[in-house]
């Protein structure tokens, strides 16, 4: 059986917050993780999956998209991003 998955997966796993299918495709080595995952985790408040992605995928999410998330949601998943350092400004 062929497996066929792309980033998209990855992306509605942590937009609805779905652990255990994030968790399938990456021991699978299905789908890699992009700075658009974390920001789909971030703007449905999932901070779990938040915590699990930047675990795996240390990659940080620049500030001015955490500006944009953070003016129409909820901002406990980007106050956790800036006080672990998981946010990077490059516009300093």
């Amino acid at each position: 059986m062929e497996w066929r998955c792309n980033n998209r997966a990855m992306e509605a796993a942590a937009f609805g917050g779905h652990f255990d299918i994030l968790d399938f495709l990456h021991r699978k080595g299905l789908a890699s993780c992009t700075p658009d995952v974390s920001i789909k985790a971030v703007a449905e408040g999932h901070l779990e999956i938040l915590e699990w992605l930047f675990l795996h995928y240390p990659e940080p999410i620049q500030a001015a998209r955490l500006l944009r998330i953070a003016k129409r949601h909820d901002l406990y998943c980007v106050d956790w991003l800036q006080r672990t350092g998981k946010a990077i400004d490059y516009d300093m």
